[in-house]
């Protein structure tokens, strides 16, 4: 097994080519006064408008749920014309309710470029604006081809005593493990004029007109966020074969039923992570769980073994150059790699805890900076000043103000945004190592949907127990 991928899927622009060993292979493209550079298993499609003056670039997995029979090349195509034609809002509010895995930019030529992310921003992009601008889908490929600094001060906070996490440590607010760097958020879009190296962050979403489907029966709310469900994952999956992210939780369980009922299951593999050196009662049901859905389903089913981290292995080397500040599941990430057959599209059942009210407890009624703080971390850490001065440029970073954010909640904003561009969308680039990974409900309108039960039903995941088959 070769263990020399590094920064797998990524992809890196700016106005001038930038030279470094980590870019050696790297397809270069360019476009719109723009210099695209493309590891070789990055998947991506151009389109230029009719008049030559704007061009729009689609790089990842999109999908159409109104044709989910569409393939990039028609969605990059569409976007195009609906930009030329139709202006820029037309444009943007197309890409926002595009389902799948992608990151979308477009290019008015020698004035501006824009960069909008999918629903959750998984497919992370991380940018500067030192040596005149540049966007990475790594940070620590940023950081390493535009020489930034170290920052010690996040590394402080992320190594402290007081932060504990028993589900993975991740950076707070606006901190990076890198100065003058930062992460593009869900429901925000990115802007630099080309005579500028400012590049701006601005809010998009939630539109001004939206409304939540409050009005539709439950039983109706149910039959649609079932019909979109299985839209967006036939968009994703359409003919080929796909593997499947299988546990005993009900998010999984939930996907994998939308796949049994649209007759999917026939292409379908699943696998489950396991590490056999921990008996937790918990994980063992879970994996039993797993297990007995898949044989239920008639779906080939592997259990990966979760090694113990190892630094001086093969794969430990390997990954440190993509992830060597940036981890948050090396033992996975080696397990997949080293287990799973590699360039698989895989499906797991992430994001979905927008719609279920990940933070169950809400007290406050205002957004405030120890508030955001707490729902951070519950340890200590969420008392030090550094990290509460991180959510205060976060809340005017992200626009994150209730007066923005029209029918929803600020308590399920700040999980879509924060919790998922700084932490899950790490999983995903790990995974990039070995596969590709997109996530079924990374959907607006399937978010939506979830969204327009009264708290309690969402709490108690109505939607997902009435749309669970009974394995």
């Amino acid at each position: 097994m070769e263990y020399n991928n590094y920064f797998t899927r990524g992809f890196y622009f700016s106005k001038k080519r930038r030279i470094d060993n980590c870019l050696e292979g790297w397809s270069c493209l360019h476009v719109g006064g723009y210099v695209f550079q493309f590891h070789p298993k990055t998947s991506f499609q151009i389109a230029q408008s009719s008049s030559g003056e704007s061009s729009v670039v689609i790089i990842g997995l999109p999908v159409d749920l109104e044709d989910f029979s569409a393939k990039p090349e028609k969605i990059v195509n569409k976007s195009s014309n609906l930009l030329e034609s139709d202006g820029f809002e037309k444009f943007q509010r197309y890409i926002a309710y595009l389902g799948g895995r992608f990151i979308a930019i477009a290019i008015k030529h020698a004035e501006n470029i824009i960069v909008i992310p999918d629903c959750h921003a998984t497919y992370a992009c991380y940018y500067t604006e030192k040596n005149g601008g540049a966007f990475s889908s790594h940070i620590n490929l940023l950081g390493k081809v535009e020489e930034l600094n170290v920052n010690e001060t996040a590394r402080s906070v992320v190594n402290s005593t007081d932060y504990k996490a028993p589900g993975g440590k991740y950076y707070p607010g606006l901190m990076l493990p890198y100065e003058e760097a930062l992460t593009l958020l869900p429901n925000c879009r990115l802007e630099n004029q080309f005579q500028s190296s400012i590049i701006a962050n601005k809010r998009f979403y939630p539109f001004t007109d939206l409304e939540l489907s409050c009005s539709l029966s439950k039983k109706n709310l149910v039959s649609k966020f079932n019909y979109l469900l299985y839209s967006n994952i036939k968009g994703i999956v359409k003919d080929q074969d796909f593997y499947v992210s299988l546990t005993g939780g009900m998010d999984s369980g939930v996907a994998l039923s939308s796949i049994i009922k649209g007759g999917l299951d026939k292409k379908a593999k699943a696998f489950t992570y396991f590490n056999a050196t921990s008996v937790q009662s918990t994980a063992i049901k879970d994996v039993m769980a797993a297990s007995q859905r898949a044989f239920s389903s008639n779906i080939p089913h592997k259990i990966v073994d979760l090694k113990p981290l190892e630094l001086g292995s093969h794969f430990h080397q390997m990954y440190s150059m993509s992830f060597r500040y940036g981890a948050r599941f090396p033992s996975l990430a080696r397990a997949y790699y080293e287990e799973l057959p590699h360039d698989i599209l895989s499906l797991v059942s992430t994001c979905s805890e927008t719609g279920t009210c990940f933070y169950s407890s809400r007290p406050e009624k205002n957004i405030s900076v120890d508030l955001l703080a707490e729902k951070f971390s519950n340890s200590e850490i969420k008392k030090n000043t550094i990290v509460l001065e991180s959510f205060e440029n976060y809340i005017e970073y992200a626009s994150f103000k209730s007066s923005l954010l029209g029918p929803l909640d600020f308590y399920d904003v700040f999980y879509w945004e924060h919790r998922n561009a700084k932490w899950a969308s790490l999983w995903y680039s790990e995974s990039d190592l070995s596969h590709f990974t997109v996530v079924p409900f990374n959907q607006r309108s399937i978010i939506e949907t979830m969204l327009s039960l009264p708290f309690e039903d969402r709490l108690n995941k109505y939607i997902l127990q009435e749309s669970l088959v009974n394995f």
